[in-house]
């Protein structure tokens, strides 16, 4: 009975120092339930928010993890601290199939297009141009964040690393509008499941 009772504790003891997982039930994809980013000596701690999955057809391109940071969402409308640019918020895609630079880039124009008026399409154009740039082509199994901080600024990371970043709010918001707004490219709730 007490070898039972400490083969039990044990396994409890050895499951805390594991971060815990959320999972894209469609693609089995896993992502992190926690995240941290620091930047110029600020520490910001996010939770995920919720997974989805981008389809085009019947192909499943990616999951994607959408994460907050802690204490963000105090009620009412679930998109609305995503959608603005007073928190640190993050979203995490993991490639499900093969995808050209090519088409991953003119998929986030069309889908930045739709988000932002011409006038201010028009204004960060060459931004657009630069910032979008950094996608090349992916395989199964890379992965891209997207991050952004108070104040409109957004980095683009690829496998780890930083490819870009900008700051400007009206860009980062609709940005962010890809997934989370009115005319997201995925199941928008799926994205805010997790917001109490």
């Amino acid at each position: 009975m007490a070898l039972k009772l400490f083969c039990a504790l044990f396994m409890v003891l050895s499951m805390a120092g594991f971060s815990k997982e959320v999972k894209d039930e469609s693609t089995g994809l896993t992502f992190p339930e926690k995240v941290t980013i620091e930047k110029d000596g600020k520490t910001y701690q996010l939770s995920n928010t919720g997974v989805a999955t981008r389809r085009k057809l019947i192909v499943k391109v990616y999951s994607i993890a959408s994460y907050l940071q802690d204490g963000a969402f105090k009620g009412g409308d679930k998109f609305a601290p995503l959608l603005g640019d007073e928190f640190a918020k993050e979203i995490i895609i993991k490639f499900n199939h093969d995808v050209s630079g090519e088409k991953l880039r003119a998929s986030f124009e069309d889908a930045l297009k739709s988000n932002l008026s011409q006038a201010d399409y028009g204004s960060l154009q060459q931004q657009i141009t630069q910032v979008l740039g950094v996608f090349n082509d992916v395989k199964p199994g890379d992965e891209y964040v997207i991050r952004a901080l108070p104040g409109g600024y957004t980095a683009i990371l690829q496998n780890g690393k930083e490819l870009s970043s900008l700051t400007n709010s009206t860009f980062s918001k609709a940005l962010w509008a890809t997934w989370v707004g009115p005319n997201s490219v995925v199941k928008r709730d799926n994205l805010v499941t997790n917001l109490q």
